[in-house]
């Protein structure tokens, strides 16, 4: 199954494919998790759905921190980008924890957990970030985020509120989610977020107030059209390398690009 865009498609539970697991319980997961794909897609056909990003954002996660055990993802929604993080990982061996405000994105949340069977090696907190103490959450190999990509008065807000609160700063902006993130990270911990292009000035400004160093960075193409941009931070001082790369996430004619069909497989998709 290939991922959705924001608008169509449904929610991914997540699969296996990354880490080595013992062939026959890799299996058994993969095909479990496999199994959840659709779970939430037809209880919200109006509502927020997994998209491309999210997927994308997981990915760079664990190319970043292939070692990794801990990932707190801020502003979790549906659980995607947690959940295609934790599918990689053998059972029992890592742990997520998703920080989310809405109610109804962290029912659907919740539904899924208990789906696939994932509630012990999930903790999701019904929280806005903005009021969550850190010194509770612990420190993470690994932090993510797929914030809202446009300001609060950008535009019209959709009538559909799970939508509104996922598209437009209603609830602070990057800089919140980055002060999050600071807090929340171990020694040679990563920061994984993706934010839409035209709001890079905003997102490398914060980066900076934080103090976070951006490692690689990532242009995200849709029919050639530049649209997002992901980046891999840390928090490691004197570090100044920058890898700067593109991904076309979709051709011309609407299909699904070659590099992107191979991170969806990679990703167990």
């Amino acid at each position: 199954m290939v991922c959705s865009d924001r608008e169509k498609g449904e929610v991914v539970a997540g699969s296996s494919g990354i880490r080595k697991q013992a062939p026959k319980a890799g299996a058994a997961r993969r095909a479990h998790l496999a199994s959840c794909q659709q779970c939430l897609g037809l209880d919200q056909p109006q509502g927020y759905r997994y998209c491309a990003d999210d997927i994308l954002c997981a990915h760079y996660a664990l190319k970043a921190a292939p070692n990794a055990h801990s990932l707190l993802d801020l502003g979790s929604g549906i659980g995607t980008i947690g959940l295609a993080w934790l599918a990689q990982q053998p059972r029992g061996t890592a742990k997520v924890t998703m920080l989310e405000a809405q109610d109804v994105s962290v029912s659907l949340c919740r539904r899924t957990l208990r789906m696939c069977q994932v509630q012990d090696e999930v903790e999701l907190r019904h929280v806005d970030l903005r009021d969550q103490d850190s010194s509770s959450l612990g420190k993470f190999d690994v932090v993510t985020a797929n914030p809202p990509y446009l300001s609060r008065d950008s535009g019209n807000l959709p009538d559909n509120s799970q939508k509104a609160y996922c598209r437009h700063e209603l609830r602070g902006g990057v800089a919140e989610f980055c002060a999050v993130a600071k807090d929340a990270m171990a020694p040679g911990a990563v920061f994984c977020m993706i934010h839409a292009a035209p709001r890079l000035p905003d997102v490398l400004q914060a980066l900076q107030q934080y103090s976070f160093a951006v490692q690689r960075r990532v242009d995200v193409l849709f029919r050639g059209n530049l649209k997002s941009v992901a980046v891999v931070c840390s928090l490691e001082p004197g570090c100044t390398r920058l890898a700067v790369d593109s991904l076309n996430v979709q051709e011309e004619d609407g299909t699904w690009s070659s590099d992107y069909i191979d991170i969806c497989a990679e990703m167990g998709l």
